[in-house]
């Protein structure tokens, strides 16, 4: 998957990312799981991504929009962002998965797909459901 993606719990704690997420933002996975996913962000959009991490949790799907993520590097990378609800089964969400596609030179530079069209959603495989 040419996306970076990366879970994120009910307390803001990240809790896996996927390879390209890894590339995206400099991080090795044990440097990063664990932590806050507020690393990946400007101080700036802190309260805005809480409020939608927020209604992601509570069943609504984000659609994509434009934003910026915080590299390892503390390098600002353009991105589009779609915020999904997780669950398994029939089990409450827990979890959300931030999905990431750059943009621009970040995209180049990163070796990651370019920014698809907005009117073309991005597709998922998971074992996980997604509502």
């Amino acid at each position: 998957m040419p996306d970076g993606v990366h879970c994120v719990d009910a307390a803001g704690t990240i809790t896996a990312i996927n390879a390209a997420a890894r590339r995206m933002y400099g991080y090795a996975e044990a440097e990063i799981v664990g932590r806050s996913s507020e690393i990946l962000l400007p101080v700036g959009q802190r309260d805005e991504i809480r409020r939608l991490h927020e209604r992601a949790l509570g069943g609504e799907i984000v659609p994509r929009f434009a934003m910026l993520q915080i590299r390892r590097d503390g390098a600002e990378i353009p991105v589009l962002m779609t915020i999904l609800p997780m669950r398994h089964g029939g089990d409450a969400i827990a979890n959300v998965a931030f999905i990431a596609t750059a943009v621009g030179k970040a995209a180049r530079e990163g070796g990651m797909a370019s920014a698809r069209e907005e009117s073309h959603p991005p597709r998922h495989g998971s074992s996980l459901s997604v509502h």
